[in-house]
């Protein structure tokens, strides 16, 4: 995942999973896996707003799923990089 380094904690006793990342430097998303419940938490933040959700195990799948599915389209879509080489 270019220019995206998530950082995993893993001193949580309620977490399966908990990572984080810098997005821009205003904002960061986290990720956790509940390790007791099947549940995944998604949220973002930034200085002053930040956005929840939550997902099963199985919801989450499907929406990576999907996501990969999008980023895929953009880069068949995106214009082929030029060969500098000349």
């Amino acid at each position: 995942m270019a220019g995206i380094k998530f950082t995993q904690y893993t001193d949580s006793s309620a977490l399966a999973r908990d990572s984080q990342a810098a997005l821009t430097e205003q904002r960061s998303v986290f990720i956790s896996a509940d390790l007791k419940r099947d549940r995944i938490d998604l949220s973002v933040a930034d200085d002053g707003h930040s956005s929840f959700i939550r997902f099963t195990a199985d919801q989450a799948r499907a929406i990576a799923v999907e996501l990969l599915a999008c980023a895929d389209a953009c880069d068949v879509l995106r214009p082929a990089e030029h060969d500098s080489r000349g």
